[in-house]
């Protein structure tokens, strides 16, 4: 698993309180073992997640699997880990520096 530092999206951590008590949500990538390719998602537990996708319990990457998780990045909350992950699926270019920093060399 990957944490690339200095990639420009507005994750963060929790400050104070226990961490039990903390919901926090993860923006990952995974990256196909099959076909080399990713897959960009949220989740409260990539962890589970993880296990759902290469279970072939997510359609859209049923075909895919196996996957292994490349990076991880923590939010405070649902919005700001979905808001990041949207620009990442609809900017290429956003995308692609963050990819490209992960070894997958788009062009």
């Amino acid at each position: 698993m990957v944490r690339t530092p200095g990639f420009s999206a507005k994750g963060g951590s929790a400050s104070g309180g226990h961490p039990a008590l903390i919901n926090m949500y993860y923006l990952y990538i995974l990256q196909s073992l099959n076909d080399k390719g990713y897959y960009i998602g949220i989740s409260d537990n990539p962890t589970n997640r993880l296990k759902e996708h290469n279970n072939g319990k997510t359609k859209s990457t049923k075909c895919r699997i196996p996957f292994e998780l490349i990076y991880i990045e923590e939010y405070n909350t649902k919005t700001e880990a979905r808001k990041i992950e949207l620009i990442l699926k609809k900017n290429y270019q956003i995308r692609k520096e963050l990819l490209n920093k992960l070894g997958f060399n788009l062009k």
